[in-house]
C-alpha cells in the first residue's frame, strides 16, 4: 500500500477523533430527567395521567370585568369552554371557564371581577372542552385531535378536584347542551354515529348512523331536539343537509359546494358557493322546516359564526360582503383568512337585521369572533375570539 494512502487513511480518523471530541464537548450525554428536551410538564398525548395542581394562588384579574362598558374583555388567558352559570334567580351570576393547555377550571364573579379557580386538576395538553350549564361537568379533548383522549369530569363542591372518566371512543366533536347529557360524534370506517351520554348514570346510547365519515354536526338543544350533517365543508365538494330527528334521517332540498349550516327545530341558515356565468360567490340562505319554503337571510355569513337563539332569531359575527372573498370557506379554515367582525342580530322569518356592535369600533381591535353564546335572560352574549380565544361580553341591554 502506497505511502499517501495511510497519510490519508489517518488524516480521516484524526478528522473523526476531532468532531467526536467535538460533539462530546458541546452535547454532552442527556440526563436521566428529560434528556436534551425541556419538560413542560404537559405529558404526551397518551399520558392517562391528571394530576392536581397544588399551588392554589390565582393571579389577580388583569382587565377590569365590572366596567360598565358593554364591550368588555373576561380574560387574559386563553379560553376552550365557558359558562354564565347562576345558582338562584336572586344569586349573582358566576362566569366558568376552561383555561387551554392546563384544563383548570376558574370562575369570575360578574359584579365584583373576583376570579376564583374551582378546579386544580390538570389535563394535559387540554385542547377542547365543554361546561354543563350548571358548571358541574366538563368534557375534555386532552392531546392533539390524532391519539386524543375524551375525559368526562365531575367537578367537586368540597375541593379542587374533579373525578374523571375516559371515553374511550374515536370521538369528532361533542357538546354539552343541558345539564343531563353529552352529545357527541364517532368516526367509525364508513359512517359518522351520533351517539348520548347520561352524565346521571354513565349510559350510552346511540342517536343515529349516517353513511359517510368525514362529517360535521349542528346539535341541537338536546338529544331530541333536530340535529343537522352535512359533509365537511370545502369549496371543492358539493355537499347536503340531512336533517336529524329522533332516530330519523330526512335529506333535505339543500346542495351546494361548501355546505354549512346552524338552525333549529323551525328553521336553518346555511352558506354554499354558487356559481354564476362569471364567478363563484359564497351566499347565505334560509328554510322554513315545517313546509320548506325559503327564509329571507338579510347578507352573507358563515353558519360557524352564528348561534341560532330562539324561533327565526340568529346571532352572527361576520365582515360584510363576503361574497367578495374568494375560496371560502376552505380559506377560513386554513386560517389564510382572518375577519374583522362586527355582530349582528337577525330574523329569519321577517329579513330584518340589527347591528349590534363593531368590534373594532368598540375595542380598538380587530377579533374573529367565534363560539357566540347568550345567557339564559338574552342580557348579555359571550364570545372568543378564534386566535387567542380571550373571552369577552356583550351587555345587550344597558343600564
Amino acid at each position: 500500500m502506497k505511502r499517501a494512502t495511510f497519510i490519508i487513511i489517518g488524516a480521516i480518523i484524526v478528522l473523526i477523533l476531532v468532531a467526536v471530541w467535538l460533539y462530546l464537548l458541546f452535547f454532552p450525554a442527556p440526563a436521566d430527567n428529560g434528556g436534551m428536551f425541556a419538560n413542560f410538564g404537559f405529558g404526551g398525548t397518551d399520558d392517562t395521567s391528571y394530576v392536581e395542581d397544588t399551588n392554589t394562588s390565582v393571579a389577580d384579574t388583569v382587565v377590569d370585568t365590572t366596567s360598565k362598558e358593554r364591550l368588555r374583555q373576561l380574560t387574559t388567558v386563553p379560553v376552550l369552554a365557558y359558562r354564565e352559570v347562576q345558582m338562584t334567580a336572586s344569586s349573582t351570576p358566576q362566569i366558568y371557564y376552561v383555561e387551554a393547555g392546563t384544563g383548570h377550571i376558574f370562575s369570575i364573579n360578574y359584579e365584583t371581577g373576583q376570579t376564583t379557580r374551582l378546579s386544580a386538576t390538570t389535563i394535559p395538553v387540554a385542547t377542547k372542552a365543554a361546561l354543563s350549564p350548571n358548571g358541574q361537568f366538563v368534557m375534555y379533548r386532552s392531546g392533539d385531535t390524532a391519539g386524543a383522549e375524551y375525559i368526562v369530569g365531575n367537578l367537586a363542591t368540597s375541593s379542587e378536584k374533579i373525578t374523571t372518566t375516559v371515553i374511550s371512543e374515536n370521538v369528532v366533536d361533542f357538546v354539552i347542551p343541558n345539564n343531563n347529557e353529552i352529545l357527541y360524534s364517532v368516526q367509525l370506517q364508513n359512517s359518522l354515529v351520533g351517539k348520548r351520554y347520561s352524565l346521571k348514570t354513565g349510559a350510552v346510547s346511540t342517536l343515529f348512523t349516517i353513511p359517510f365519515r368525514e362529517a360535521a354536526v349542528a346539535w341541537g338543544k338536546s338529544s331530541d331536539a333536530t340535529h343537522y350533517v352535512y359533509p365537511r365543508a370545502t369549496d371543492q365538494l358539493q355537499g347536503f343537509i340531512y336533517k336529524v330527528k329522533g332516530s330519523v334521517l330526512t335529506r333535505l332540498p339543500i346542495s351546494g359546494y361548501g355546505v354549512s349550516a346552524v338552525g333549529t327545530d323551525a328553521d336553518l341558515l346555511y352558506s354554499s358557493v354558487v356559481t354564476t356565468q362569471t364567478n363563484r360567490i359564497y351566499v347565505s340562505q334560509g328554510l322554513q322546516i315545517a313546509d320548506y319554503s325559503p327564509a329571507a337571510v338579510p347578507f352573507t355569513v358563515m353558519p360557524e359564526k352564528c348561534t341560532a337563539s330562539s324561533h327565526g332569531t340568529y346571532y352572527c359575527a361576520t365582515q360584510l360582503n363576503l361574497e367578495s372573498i374568494p375560496n371560502l370557506p376552505d380559506d377560513w379554515y386554513r386560517g389564510q383568512v382572518t375577519f374583522s367582525d362586527s355582530v349582528w342580530e337577525f330574523n329569519l322569518e321577517t329579513g330584518s337585521a340589527y347591528s349590534l356592535f363593531d368590534m373594532r369600533t368598540l375595542s380598538g381591535r380587530d377579533a374573529d369572533i367565534v363560539n357566540i353564546t347568550p345567557n339564559n335572560s338574552q342580557t348579555r352574549l359571550y364570545f372568543t375570539d378564534r386566535y387567542n380565544k380571550l373571552l369577552w361580553v356583550y351587555e345587550l341591554t344597558q343600564e
